[in-house]
């Protein structure tokens, strides 16, 4: 194998390399459907929590404020 064609082989197992690593990062930012932290679960539990009595809704504010850690940075 000469040098040029090294050169060439290994410029495109860079390419591909760094390819699948854009493809992989994306993948992995990704929010895992349906884990009990998901904003529409949290949502969903926070609606059902604030219909509750007056003195029965630190459940809605303990899951507001769990809200408000995870996704207050979110656009």
């Amino acid at each position: 194998m000469n040098k040029k064609a090294y050169g060439r082989l290994l410029l495109n197992a860079r390419s591909i390399f760094f390819s699948f690593l854009l493809i992989i990062s994306h993948a992995h930012a990704q929010k895992t459907v349906g884990s009990a932290d998901s904003l529409e679960n949290l949502f969903d539990g926070f609606k059902a929590a604030r219909k509750l009595s007056c003195g029965k809704r630190a459940e809605a504010i303990r899951t507001g404020r769990r809200i408000l850690e995870l996704y207050a940075k979110d656009e």
